[in-house]
């Protein structure tokens, strides 16, 4: 059976009835707050598995599972980065009867996924999508974080949004450290600039910058000197992607109207007033069959950093960038 996330945000006694549960979709920051909630309302400590230790080690799983309550153990198990490969096993776990409630988390499944197929057919399943947020539902998110919290304004949720590029794991990070702040000094955005590693955010957007508009000169400069930890790495690559989306978007409200500034003004969220002349710039500088290219390229890269090769993910998007730099100069 399917049920909404954004009605397990509201209230997460909605999956109490059911025993076994499948959350997937590629929206890891919301699988996370998921699964924190169940893990608060069934008041225990979980026990978290992976496929390799269903694959590997299936009887013992198995085991632990219908005897979980029975012996005072965890009576919540986590199966993590699940795959259709253990579909039949999932479907031994669920036909147990025991109390132990059974939680599978999974990444983008397709429509015709085996475990979709379980968990949506049964009524006595539930299977939730967690699709990728929007602006409307992170501007809600953020609201809903600092809602008591003295000084926040429009402009400041803003800001956080576009820092953290839609990556709503790290719109929570921000936000702890602003609730902290919170407990000494009232909020304003001068601070939360400081606060949120404003520096480390101004010389990457130095960096992207150079490449989309195709200064040759300045990323040369650049590149040489900054480091692109795996620590924000994601950070950065959901950065340059929101912002080639943004000029692509941009592209297709010309249709509309050739003033510049208009498009600008439509784009949500809106852009700083900081960042407008690099928002020009690059928009006159790419064509629409160009941007889609450069945009698959970085899903690829996106790829490559998520998957368990051995490659140096830092000269990785290192050459995307030059990659990126030449075709604009182009």
């Amino acid at each position: 059976m399917i049920i909404k996330s954004f009605l397990i945000e509201k209230n997460i006694d909605e999956l109490k009835k059911f025993k076994s549960i499948l959350i997937y979709g590629e929206n890891e920051g919301l699988i996370s707050d998921i699964k924190k909630l169940l893990v608060k309302k069934n008041k225990v400590k979980p026990k978290n598995y992976y496929m390799s230790d269903l694959l590997n080690n299936s009887k013992n799983i198995i085991n632990e599972f219908a005897n979980g309550s029975l012996f005072g153990d965890p009576s919540l198990i986590f199966i993590n980065n699940a795959e259709d490969k253990i579909a039949e096993k999932i479907i031994d776990l669920i036909n147990l009867k025991t109390e132990t409630k059974l939680v599978v988390i999974s990444e983008k499944l397709e429509a015709k996924s085996k475990l979709r197929a379980i968990f949506e057919k049964d009524k006595s399943l539930a299977c939730v999508p967690c699709y990728k947020d929007n602006d409307y539902t992170l501007m809600n998110y953020a609201q809903n974080k600092l809602k008591n919290t003295e000084g926040v304004s429009k402009e400041i949720i803003e800001y956080i949004i576009e820092n953290s590029d839609g990556n709503r794991r790290i719109i929570n990070s921000e936000i702890s450290k602003i609730l902290t702040l919170s407990e000494t000094e009232k909020i304003t955005l001068g601070k939360i600039e400081k606060l949120l590693n404003e520096k480390n955010i101004e010389d990457f957007k130095d960096l992207m910058n150079a490449s989309i508009e195709g200064d040759k000169e300045k990323l040369n400069k650049l590149i040489g000197s900054y480091n692109l930890s795996d620590d924000n790495l994601f950070l950065f690559v959901n950065q340059i992607g929101q912002r080639l989306l943004k000029i692509k978007q941009m592209k297709y409200l010309q249709k509309k109207t050739n003033n510049v500034d208009q498009i600008l003004n439509d784009l949500k969220p809106k852009v700083f007033w900081k960042d407008k002349n690099s928002y020009i710039k690059q928009f006159n500088k790419w064509k629409d069959k160009d941007l889609n290219v450069i945009i698959g390229d970085l899903n690829n890269i996106e790829l490559s950093l998520k998957s368990k090769s051995q490659i140096n993910k830092n000269i990785l998007f290192k050459m995307f960038l030059v990659k990126t730099c030449g075709t604009a100069s182009t």
